[in-house]
């Protein structure tokens, strides 16, 4: 970590890394010798406490941290932060975590009414009362048509031809027994 300084006749800023404190540089402003300052090691910040464990935490950092890598190192003395009033979040029930909604069933119709059940109503009605049927089948075709739905169109297309072929026949029964 470089630290600053100013160059004491001609004022230009001047980084430096704590190493080379004491040795004598040329200033690149003005050419002048300059001998790099001691810079303090900066002290870590140390929460504040009360009693005497302030007091141990000052002495362990005044001491500065020992340098022999590989052998046991002193533990700094622990603080115990004092303990604040704080509102702590409303824990959740214990269990299953709520059950969500189900995700919705994708739809076929694409836009539109649907004529579906008027498309059911006519292929029932095909087989008891065919006109009925003939003309719910139709309508029901048609309205698809328009709204660009073809939910049932299988449906109202096999009433309206149940109901002709109904219609036919009764026709030719009745023409046939005059």
């Amino acid at each position: 970590m470089a630290n600053s300084f100013d160059c004491p006749n001609c004022g230009q800023k001047l980084t430096a890394k704590p190493e080379m404190a004491g040795v004598i540089i040329d200033c690149p402003s003005c050419g002048s010798q300059i001998q790099v300052p001691a810079f303090e090691t900066p002290v870590p910040m140390v929460p504040q406490t009360y009693g005497n464990q302030l007091a141990s935490q000052q002495q362990y950092f005044q001491q500065g941290v020992p340098q022999s890598y590989g052998q046991p190192q002193p533990y700094p003395p622990q603080v115990v932060p004092q303990p604040y009033p704080q509102q702590m979040p409303a824990q959740q029930p214990y269990g299953y975590p709520p059950q969500m909604a189900p995700y919705p069933m994708p739809s076929t119709a694409q836009s539109g009414k649907s004529y579906h059940g008027m498309a059911i109503t006519a292929f029932i009605c095909s087989f008891f009362i065919a006109i009925v049927g003939l003309i719910l089948g139709i309508v029901a075709l048609n309205g698809m048509k328009d709204s660009g739905n073809p939910e049932g169109k299988g449906l109202a297309t096999a009433a309206v031809w149940i109901s002709l072929i109904w219609i036919v026949i009764v026709f030719l029964a009745v023409v046939g027994n005059s």
